[in-house]
């Protein structure tokens, strides 16, 4: 998995997508550290610079973030089911 460049989406609405996408009864609870050097070094931009991958490897992003949260939801369901 390299990722996307878009959609840049932040943590609280990444959350928010997994609980919709997921049909899951949750709902985010957003609340700010205690740690006074939490954001420290807290990067601008967190979507990857794919220009390299584009050119190299001829990369193209085929699943879209909606289908890439159901199949790693389905595969960790899968995973935990052998290992209980």
């Amino acid at each position: 998995n390299i990722g996307t460049e878009t959609p840049e989406i932040s943590m609280f609405d990444l959350a928010k997508k997994i609980i919709n996408v997921l049909n899951l009864p949750n709902k985010v609870v957003f609340s700010k550290s205690n740690d006074n050097e939490y954001l420290t070094d807290n990067p601008k931009r967190r979507c990857p610079d794919l220009t390299k991958s584009k050119t190299m490897l001829n990369y193209k992003s085929i699943v879209g973030l909606d289908e890439g949260l159901l199949r790693v939801y389905e595969y960790y369901k899968l995973v935990n089911q052998k290992w209980k």
